[in-house]
């Protein structure tokens, strides 16, 4: 049976004595993103400590509030369309909403491999894009009922069962003895 303790760390220059305190029990890192701000001060020391105290194949970037994302760039064309109507409707420069959503994407996760290429882990290091609680609702813990109920969670999340996958894909079990 596989055993995992979640540890915060945001990161911030006042918690790092408290996360390298810990630093003897972490073995694998999820660095979660806002794919909406990317790679942030807090991020990157994040990934300082993710280097210190983690083997090259034990991290995942986790690229969350993909929600949002899609909703910035389907808002804005529909902004778009609104103010003028002489342009095709839903597109830009012939692209469909797709396409323009794909377009973004790529640019923000090679923006992030960019910085990975600077790293022990490499411009291919895994990622995986998520939405975990669309649209802010019902934050995990506020309510019991719903935090028990699989189909809830399922319909306001997005990609987590294909985020544990590559978690149990990925770990290496460490030897503890």
């Amino acid at each position: 049976q596989l055993q995992f303790t979640l540890v915060d760390c945001p990161g911030h220059a006042s918690l790092i004595r408290t996360i390298i305190g810990g630093a003897q029990i972490i073995d694998f890192m999820l660095l979660v993103i806002d794919i909406n701000k990317g790679v942030q001060t807090q991020t990157a020391e994040c990934l300082v400590l993710g280097e210190i105290l983690t083997q090259k194949t034990q991290l995942i970037v986790v690229l969350n509030k993909m929600d949002l994302f899609y909703k910035s760039i389907t808002d804005k064309a529909s902004d778009a369309n609104t103010e003028s109507k002489d342009k095709q409707s839903s597109t830009k420069k012939g692209k469909s909403k797709e396409e323009q959503i794909k377009e973004k994407l790529d640019k923000k996760i090679n923006a992030i491999r960019k910085t990975f290429k600077k790293t022990k882990f490499g411009k291919k290091v895994q990622i995986v894009c998520i939405t975990a609680n669309r649209d802010g609702n019902n934050p995990p813990g506020q309510n019991q009922e719903f935090d028990t109920n699989q189909n809830a969670i399922h319909q306001k999340s997005d990609n987590i069962k294909l985020l544990i996958d590559a978690i149990l894909n990925t770990i290496q079990i460490p030897d503890r003895q």
